[in-house]
């Protein structure tokens, strides 16, 4: 008899959630290999716009979900209590997905597991996590609950000690795959993943993620290679993906194929850390046949593109396979920070960059440039002048607060300079807590700086 295995990402607790076109892609290719495996898979998605009517019908408080631009949408959501810790924050705190009693409606209409897997993601939002795990014990007893994702894997002594997860992965497939052979006592299992999967690279060349499990693809995101050329001091790329694998064109051609002929998507957006890396044998001969084909879908870059990565061939190939939304990573126009930034772009390559786009068709809201603030060592005065510099040429500035990140150099920094140890609360690495450790960014200098931004 196969095996059944339940999948869950669990609810966001957060001041603010917006959805741009993503989903989390990790268990998504990690429930189609199981069922490649043979296994029988059941996915529950907690932000699925799938469960928002029953959460309405439960609850008479639910802020329902609002459509904008492109399929993108704010989560439905609803107010809940603060952690004592963001007492002092002067915003309303949500839980934006199902809640405990959805999710035990839920496990009423499907097989009981045999195993659990969920994920994570950003490390502050583990209370979603904690609270689904809890629920799920009560629920299935006997059924082991294997944590993997962001969360798990950059604060893992914090999962292990307080998740209470029978086991925490750092999202190794093959040792994921192994435990689950031992688990069912089926070694049958390893050896065909050995046998099928032995190439990681597989999981980017021929498994897709397992979209099916959502009643609507309009959107869909679209991953052509994992890690980054790149050492920024404040990012985790490095930490999560030590390796870069990318795909072929031919891989992501027969992929956008798929999603054509199988899904009604409108919109596709790419999360990877360095979509331009090796453009030339990569991403110039995908968006060619994408011009070539005349496949008529809005493309987005939510994950922001590397500036120094950009020519005018490419910027034209952009613009005429559909590229709707640009968002790039500068963070300052300060040597320093560019500097620790990997000197992945500069001031002159900004300006080559804007001129590129602007000659290729882009108009000022089509591009969107990410700039961070309350770095460690970082001035109000030197956010001031990135933010001036970047008004200058007419586009979108997005301003961002700077999130320490357990394992990058910026972590111990921004200790140094913090008002509190921060090292074992991972609710301090959200971006709105910036004003709670930091000496300088406070509550009133955020808000005139992004004021000032737009």
């Amino acid at each position: 008899m196969k095996k059944n295995i339940l999948l869950i990402s669990p609810p966001i607790y957060d001041f603010a959630a917006f959805n741009l076109w993503a989903r989390p892609l990790g268990l998504l290719y990690l429930a189609n290999i199981l069922k490649k495996l043979g296994l029988n898979i059941t996915v529950i998605d907690a932000l699925s716009l799938d469960y928002e009517k029953d959460l309405t019908l439960f609850s008479k408080n639910i802020i329902k979900s609002k459509k904008k631009y492109f399929s993108t949408y704010h989560y439905y959501k609803e107010v809940t209590d603060k952690p004592e810790i963001y007492k002092n924050i002067k915003r309303k705190y949500y839980r934006f997905g199902i809640n405990s009693y959805i999710l035990k409606q839920l496990t009423m209409k499907i097989n009981k597991p045999d195993l659990i897997l969920m994920t994570s993601q950003m490390t502050y939002w583990y209370k979603g996590v904690f609270e689904f795990i809890d629920v799920l014990k009560k629920i299935y007893p006997d059924v082991k609950i294997i944590l993997g994702g962001t969360y798990a894997r950059l604060c893992r002594e914090h999962a292990v000690k307080y998740s209470k997860a029978d086991h925490v992965f750092n999202n190794d497939i093959s040792e994921i795959i192994n435990f689950i052979s031992q688990i069912f006592n089926n070694n049958k299992i390893f050896e065909f993943y050995k046998k099928k999967f032995s190439d990681q690279r597989y999981l980017l060349f021929q498994v897709y993620p397992f979209y099916e499990c959502y009643s609507n693809n309009d959107f869909l995101p679209f991953l052509t290679s994992v890690g980054c050329v790149y050492s920024c001091k404040y990012c985790a790329s490095r930490l999560l993906y030590p390796h870069i694998i990318e795909k072929k064109s031919i891989d992501m051609i027969n992929e956008l194929t798929f999603y054509i002929n199988k899904y009604n998507v409108k919109d596709i957006s790419f999360y990877d850390d360095a979509l331009l890396i090796n453009k030339n044998s990569r991403v110039i001969p995908f968006l060619k046949f994408i011009i070539e084909n005349k496949i008529n879908i809005n493309f987005h870059t939510p994950n922001g593109l590397h500036i120094n990565s950009l020519d005018q061939e490419t910027a034209l190939l952009l613009k005429q396979s559909g590229f709707k939304t640009l968002r790039f990573g500068f963070e300052s126009n300060i040597t320093k920070f560019q500097r620790d930034s990997d000197c992945k772009t500069d001031n002159s390559s900004f300006k080559n960059a804007l001129k590129f786009l602007f000659n290729a068709g882009f108009i000022k809201n089509q591009i969107g440039v990410y700039i961070l603030m309350g770095l460690p060592g970082q001035t109000v005065d030197d956010v001031i002048k990135t933010i001036r510099y970047i008004k200058k040429f007419d586009v979108s500035c997005k301003l961002c607060e700077y999130s320490p990140i357990p394992g990058t150099y910026y972590f111990n920094d921004a200790l140094k300079i913090s008002k509190i140890d921060f090292t074992n609360e991972p609710l301090y690495h959200n971006n709105t807590a910036l004003e709670l450790w930091h000496p300088v960014f406070n509550e009133s200098v955020i808000k005139e700086l992004k004021d000032m931004a737009g």
